[in-house]
């Protein structure tokens, strides 16, 4: 029987996931929802790289939000980088709508 090694499998093959913690500020709630279901629908809807895209709010902490996304490679998250979509998500990044830094964790899952 043949096995192998994670650490042999170049990371451009092995699927790719991030995990994101985001604390939206009350007052920009609305436009947070707009904007994250946007690019999912976006990314699940145009993106062959895309399998996972989750959003979800923590269950005892209003506007605290969850994001789960898994690619089939690395190179699919990158391409979703270059999106139309993503760059609406950047552009609401950049206008301060979260009360504390955003916490990305990158990940290969087994």
């Amino acid at each position: 029987m043949s096995t192998t090694s994670l650490s042999t499998t170049p990371a451009t093959t092995k699927v790719f996931a991030l995990n994101v913690t985001l604390n939206v500020k009350p007052e920009r709630r609305n436009d947070f929802l707009a904007v994250i279901i946007h690019d999912k629908k976006q990314t699940l809807a145009t993106e062959p790289g895309a399998i996972q895209f989750v959003v979800g709010e923590d269950v005892a902490s209003p506007n605290t939000f969850y994001l789960h996304e898994q690619y089939q490679t690395k190179d699919d998250f990158d391409h979703h980088t270059k999106t139309e979509h993503y760059a609406t998500w950047k552009k609401f990044c950049n206008e301060d709508p979260f009360t504390s830094a955003p916490v990305v964790n990158l990940y290969n899952p087994l």
